[in-house]
């Protein structure tokens, strides 16, 4: 227990020096993050250059143990769990290079989830690998072929959660703080040493950080800062992992602890789904921002999340220890307090998610029979034999799009259509036919049809006129 006090108090130490040099060194090079009057908030430009004092603050007391192997039980066992530290330094820098470029020059989000994918497939080849899935109640799922992408979900589902959570002065990195003591009571509860040394090591580097970050923050984690304690809550979680009764709670653990970040990652696509927006925009409705918009003062905000972490951390160390019965009963409490919190920060009720998915579902009904009758009206257009068949399957094919009149001007003559009582062309477009004709398309509003939702039949239909006009009918 020493070198793991030692450990924690060098990780600390460390993080506080490093941390306090951030504070020049990212206003120099540029890692300023500048209020924007909508999400972010404070008064000032203020430094935003986490990761790499975290890095360093971690990986100094490993370093340490490589130094003077023989010091105790725990650094002789460092050599055993060698390569994977290595392999957790590799990853833990592309993650801290990638959130640096993005804190810097900013990144498209296609581009970070990129990163994320190639360091969860890394960390997979590289022995972090999440091959079962132990149940609360008792047994294991063997994942197969799908152990890879749920890996790689893993990573990026932590990576990312994390991120989102980042949105108050000390909410991300208290929130680490937490998980990394509950981690590290479950590898004491397992006499997993090593695990308990670089969980002390994680919470020492975290905690040294918090006291520059605890609002009002004088330095903010940035993406270098939020991305790495990710990576570093998904891979610890599997770094001692090696005994079964280890492995069997090792994604437990952390989904539980990180319970508050994962339901506001969901709340959030699950927000953006509803109003049809990319999943990568920003917004004001975390539930961070909530407790604000109610009141809260950020610090209040901020510490009644931390007392929902520990209650967390609380339900996940009992279903770890306790018996079936008890885990039962926190799983059903923990569903329906996830539901309730649901409700209440979501701003969205169960009717509301109803009604987007039963409009979706009737959308894609509509598009896929409208789809069918344009491609078989198409196909009548280029099969025509006779002028009088291809006006005819014309028609039909503007009746079935939606459109309310139309004109065909092709070698000198014209035909045109209009649907019966309709009235007003406020939307009209445009086909030209090589060589010199045209097929005007009028409507009074948009059509709500496939032609409106897949442009790509508009270059169908323009195709198949010009394929059918340019050849003459027996």
């Amino acid at each position: 227990m020493t070198t793991i006090a030692v450990g924690f108090l060098l990780a600390f130490g460390v993080s506080l020096l490093v941390t306090w040099l951030s504070l020049f060194l990212a206003r120099k090079f540029g890692f300023v993050d500048l209020p924007d009057d909508y999400r972010k908030l404070h008064g000032r430009p203020i430094p935003r250059m986490g990761g790499p004092a975290l890095f360093i603050a971690f990986f100094t007391p490993l370093l340490a143990l490589l130094v003077f192997r023989d010091l105790s039980q725990v650094s002789r066992g460092f050599l055993l769990q060698y390569n994977r530290v290595a392999t957790l330094a590799a990853g833990s820098i592309v993650v801290l290079v990638c959130g640096l470029l993005d804190d810097r020059f900013g990144l498209r989000p296609r581009t970070k989830l990129l990163w994320e994918i190639v360091v969860g497939i890394f960390m997979y080849y590289s022995g972090f690998s999440i091959k079962t899935i132990s149940a609360p109640m008792g047994g294991a799922w063997p994942l197969g072929i799908f152990a890879l992408p749920v890996t790689v979900l893993w990573f990026a589902g932590c990576m990312n959660a994390v991120n989102l959570l980042d949105g108050l002065d000390g909410l991300a990195s208290g929130v680490a703080v937490f998980v990394s003591a509950t981690l590290f009571l479950v590898s004491l509860h397992f006499q997993n040493t090593f695990g308990m040394f670089t969980m002390a090591c994680f919470g020492g580097a975290v905690l040294g950080f918090l006291l520059f970050n605890f609002p009002p923050a004088k330095i903010f984690l940035g993406d270098s800062g939020s991305l790495l304690l990710g990576f570093f809550i998904a891979a610890l979680s599997l770094l001692g992992a090696s005994r079964k009764a280890e492995a069997a709670v090792a994604l437990l653990i952390p989904i539980v602890a990180l319970g508050l970040p994962i339901l506001d990652t969901l709340l959030a696509l699950l927000r953006r789904w509803y109003k049809r927006l990319p999943f990568s925009t920003p917004d004001r409705q975390h539930i961070h921002h909530r407790l604000v918009s109610m009141g809260y003062s950020p610090r209040k905000a901020v510490l009644t999340l931390y007392l929902i972490c520990v209650g967390l951390a609380v339900v996940a160390l009992v279903i770890t220890f306790a018996r079936n019965d008890i885990i039962l009963m926190m799983m059903a409490a923990l569903l329906i307090t996830s539901f309730v919190g649901a409700r209440i920060f979501s701003g969205l009720g169960m009717t509301d998610v109803w009604n987007r998915l039963r409009h979706a579902h009737s959308t894609e009904e509509r598009l896929s029979r409208d789809y069918v009758a344009v491609q078989t009206a198409l196909n009548a257009i280029r099969h025509a034999n006779s002028s009088e068949q291809f006006w005819t399957a014309c028609v039909r094919l503007f009746e079935e799009a939606g459109f309310d009149a139309a004109e065909l001007q092709w070698a000198g003559s014209n035909q045109s259509w209009q649907r019966s009582g309709a009235q007003g062309d406020e939307w009209s477009i445009r086909l030209q036919l090589p060589p010199s004709g045209q097929l005007v398309l009028r409507a009074g509003r948009a059509p709500s049809s496939v032609f409106y939702e897949r442009g790509d039949l508009l270059d169908s239909l323009r195709q198949a006129l010009a394929l059918r006009l340019v050849r003459n009918f027996p």
